[in-house]
């Protein structure tokens, strides 16, 4: 049987006298998977210090950690289940029966409960001080900024300036179509998932960014790239992390089943390649050496080959794939035409059409099989899922 989803439009009146004069509520949603663990103290506790880095931030915020899983080992799932039981009231688990979509994962912890603010944060990213929060909705004042990007050190994007060594104390930067950083910390506004059944597009695994630009764009609002609020970022190569294959090669027929979507959808909506170059910093050697480490040859050559997936020429390889040859030639003078014709139509239009092609249908979520430990403080147990 699947399980029911908690309505998201219920209002909670959750009015304090802190900050803003109002407790604003916050969902994080942390995607989890790690389906090859089989118990690493190191790993826990690296995880451990992650996920309690965003919890209590400072603020008026009432803010609940939801853990979303899809699907990790049994060992790793119980790790998760009991990090929640030791923060009762702050962390919720998901646990998925399936493998499925980061963003999917994510998306259910944002329709679990009310929330004002959600966001969406890697796994292997950490809050370096309890202000993050209050650093990364510093924009939200402005009616029109309807997303914030953290920056960090590594996996970021440097061509919106997103790739920094650490905070920088300057007003955020604001973006312009079809600019967008990579998604690694990225905080949503009620009035930008609103509008998709309170989801942030959830198609892909490979281009979320490119999604993520025509979500914004068809509410007409803007993103912002938080320069005072920076992550920190860490791979942890060691103890499991980066060797997430799973036996049926889950995530390479993922990707090629991606491509062929995304070749479909720049037949009508496509942005310029070249804008979402997604990484520069990102460590060359570092990996090689712990592959080698940990799994000697072999741990080497899985290493290497998960490097240059991530190379600028496989970037190109890609982006080929999904527009053809003649599209990556033209894809400036393509992608101007596109933007000029949607911006045209209705806003109840454009949205109609990312939904169509950004997002899969919501009978997905009616139909997947999870259960949910924890209770969060914004919602009694009875009215969790079951």
């Amino acid at each position: 049987m699947s399980d029911q989803l908690v309505d998201t439009n219920t209002v909670v009146d959750l009015t304090g006298t802190s900050g803003r004069g109002k407790y604003q509520r916050v969902t994080v949603s942390v995607p989890t998977f790690e389906p090859n663990y089989a118990g690493n103290s190191d790993l826990e506790a690296y995880y451990a210090a992650n996920f309690d880095s965003w919890l209590a931030p400072d603020g008026p915020f009432d803010l609940t950690l939801v853990l979303s899983d899809f699907r990790s080992s049994d060992t790793y799932k119980a790790f998760l289940r009991r990090f929640a039981a030791e923060r009762p009231g702050q962390v919720v688990v998901i646990d998925g029966a399936t493998t499925n979509l980061n963003s999917v994962a994510a998306n259910l912890g944002f329709r679990l409960m009310p929330y004002d603010i959600a966001v969406w944060a890697a796994s292997d990213t950490r809050a370096r001080d309890p202000a993050w929060l209050q650093l990364l909705t510093e924009d939200f004042d402005d009616p029109g900024i309807l997303s914030a990007y953290a920056t960090s050190p590594i996996d970021a994007s440097y061509l919106v300036d997103q790739l920094q060594p650490g905070p920088i104390d300057s007003d955020s930067r604001k973006l312009r179509f079809p600019e967008s950083p990579i998604p690694n910390v990225v905080a949503f506004k009620k009035a930008l998932l609103g509008p998709y059944d309170d989801r942030m597009t959830d198609i892909s695994a490979y281009n979320v960014s490119e999604a993520s630009v025509w979500q914004l764009e068809a509410v007409g609002g803007q993103a912002v790239v938080s320069f005072r609020c920076n992550v920190l970022h860490d791979h942890f190569f060691g103890g499991g992390r980066y060797f997430r294959q799973s036996d049926d090669n889950w995530m390479t027929a993922l990707r090629t089943k991606e491509t062929q979507a995304f070749r479909t959808i720049h037949r009508f909506l496509s942005v310029p390649e070249t804008m979402l170059n997604p990484l520069r910093g990102r460590p060359i050697l570092r990996p090689l050496l712990d592959g080698l480490r940990q799994g000697g040859l072999r741990g080497l050559a899985r290493n290497a080959y998960i490097r240059s997936l991530q190379s600028q020429a496989s970037f190109v390889y890609h982006a080929i794939r999904k527009k053809g040859l003649l599209g990556y030639l033209l894809q400036y003078q393509i992608s101007r035409r596109q933007h000029e014709a949607f911006c045209s139509l209705p806003e109840h239009a454009r949205c109609a059409i990312i939904r169509g092609l950004f997002f899969k249908d919501l009978e997905t979520y009616a139909n997947l099989s999870y259960s949910v430990h924890g209770a969060p403080a914004r919602l009694a147990p009875a009215d969790l899922p079951i």
